[in-house]
């Protein structure tokens, strides 16, 4: 059976959409969840506690669903510089960009939200498959250069949301 590494946003409107997609996906995958921003899980989300410890064997399938603010940024993280003999002598900021995008494996993104301009949507348009909940967001994928899956919220057709996760030929459950 296919495992899922879903990023997911579990509060506020995107949050209840990305739950209906959970959903419709345990019904087909392993599903391992890490919330964006990492924060406790509340309400409908308060039982999906034991998804934080699904194995993820590789290869998987990478499920985002979050504010294009976390597609991809900007990340700082300060450096300890430290003298010939191992003693602190400063901090320096390093800096790089990362993406919840991931090399190696297939990459589907459920979109709540116009295609942004910029980085964002440079980086979603790299995705295998993009997932929206509405024929209106579908359109405005189109118009942005993606083939994007219109499936709507609450998931009654199970096996498209499966397809547009991993294909048939790509899953053995």
């Amino acid at each position: 059976m296919t495992t899922v590494r879903y990023f997911a946003s579990t509060t506020g409107d995107i949050g209840n959409v990305a739950f209906q997609y959970l959903r419709s996906m345990l019904f087909s995958f392993r599903v391992r969840l890490l919330s964006l921003p990492p924060a406790t899980l509340e309400g409908v989300w308060r039982a999906c506690y034991p998804l934080f410890a699904t194995p993820l064997p590789s290869p998987y399938v990478n499920v985002v669903c979050c504010p294009p603010a976390f597609w991809v940024r900007e990340q700082r993280v300060s450096m300890p510089i430290l003298d010939k003999d191992g003693n602190l002598t400063g901090m320096e900021p390093a800096v790089g960009t990362a993406e919840l995008y991931t090399s190696g494996v297939r990459n589907v993104l459920i979109a709540t939200t116009v295609p942004p301009a910029g980085p964002a949507r440079t980086t979603a348009l790299r995705y295998e498959a993009i997932v929206v909940p509405t024929l209106e967001l579908g359109a405005e994928w189109q118009r942005a250069g993606a083939k994007p899956t219109v499936i709507p919220v609450p998931v009654l057709d199970h096996h498209v949301l499966r397809n547009a996760i991993a294909p048939v030929e790509d899953h053995d459950g």
